[in-house]
């Protein structure tokens, strides 16, 4: 199993600076509305979004942790001290989430996570939101 863990704030109009700036990082990527996101169909962003991400995986050395919920307390450390900027962030935009997205080429996967990490998500003033994505690989026997 593979993923990332993503902060990710959407609206029709983003200020990119004063998010990094209220967050004390830089984001992983942003995308701003009207760009193409897939060439082949012509896909455009329908808003402006700010990502900040951390991933997890088994499969090569791109991933800052192999553990999910490590990857994820990555991703909280930093966001430690800003529990009071998502608020206003919050406040001030459309979307402001926490999602996890899981990737597998087979059907059974699982996300455990300690109390102290879903206290610190808490703190924050953040849910969870879990994707799972299964290729539907079978393994043979």
């Amino acid at each position: 199993m593979n993923g990332n863990f993503t902060l990710s704030i959407y609206d029709d109009t983003l200020d990119f600076a004063e998010i990094s700036r209220l967050l004390h990082t830089s984001p992983s990527s942003v995308t701003r509305k009207g760009e193409v996101l897939a060439k082949r169909t012509n896909l455009t962003a329908p808003s402006d979004s700010w990502h900040l991400q951390t991933s997890f995986g088994e499969d090569d050395e791109s991933h800052e942790s192999h553990d999910p919920e490590a990857s994820l307390l990555l991703l909280l450390h930093k966001l430690r001290t800003c529990s009071e900027q998502i608020e206003y962030l919050q406040r001030k935009y459309k979307t402001v989430r926490l999602n996890a997205y899981l990737r597998s080429d087979f059907a059974q996967m699982g996300l455990d996570l300690s109390v102290e990490t879903v206290q610190m998500i808490s703190r924050l003033g953040l849910g969870l939101g879990i994707h799972i994505l299964s290729y539907g690989g079978v393994e043979s026997s």
